[in-house]
């Protein structure tokens, strides 16, 4: 007879999980004096098999247990879990040029008085030769800034994540 392998016993082992956690749990009403501890006691069994379900540590003195259990709940259920940045607005290519000005813009030291802004685009005229006025530049930047931002927290967001995968913690 064929020895199983690990993985077929966690397998086997998750299939007997999700079933335990699919059943109703009846708690007995009666003795009534105990009857809150039961239940508390069903419910702790319960979100103790959910933990083991996902290999997440269930031990309180672990902080991030939760958020643990909370990047393998949303991957698991939702298959298409992604962030998605800010929608395109405008001509199409005009985001990636947006971005390209924003970071020049960010490395652009002002050599004199005034708005930043206007003296960039006063620096820069052929970059900046869609934008009719300072305002409408402005508008471009602070809505690259939101995206620059967004990309930094999603990108942050995936690499922890991933470090978590790799480490064997999800």
């Amino acid at each position: 007879m064929p020895r199983r392998s690990r993985g077929d016993n966690a397998v086997n082992r998750k299939q007997k999980l999700r079933l335990r956690l699919n059943r109703a749990v009846v708690v007995p009403a009666f003795p009534a004096s105990d009857l809150k501890e039961r239940m508390n006691a069903a419910v702790e069994t319960w979100i103790a098999d959910i933990f083991n379900l996902y290999d997440v540590d269930p031990d309180p003195r672990i902080a991030a247990r939760w958020e643990h259990l909370a990047w393998c709940l949303a991957c698991d259920k939702f298959p298409n879990f992604r962030i998605v940045g800010l929608p395109n607005v405008g001509r199409p290519g005009t985001a990636a040029r947006n971005m390209r000005l924003f970071d020049k813009f960010q490395s652009y030291e002002n050599p004199r008085k005034g708005p930043k802004y206007k003296n960039f685009m006063r620096d820069h005229p052929a970059d900046c030769r869609a934008f009719k006025t300072a305002e409408t530049f402005k508008g471009a930047m602070l809505r690259a800034r939101k995206q620059h931002d967004l990309d930094r927290s999603s990108t942050e967001k995936y690499l922890r994540h991933a470090t978590m995968k790799a480490l064997g913690i999800i």
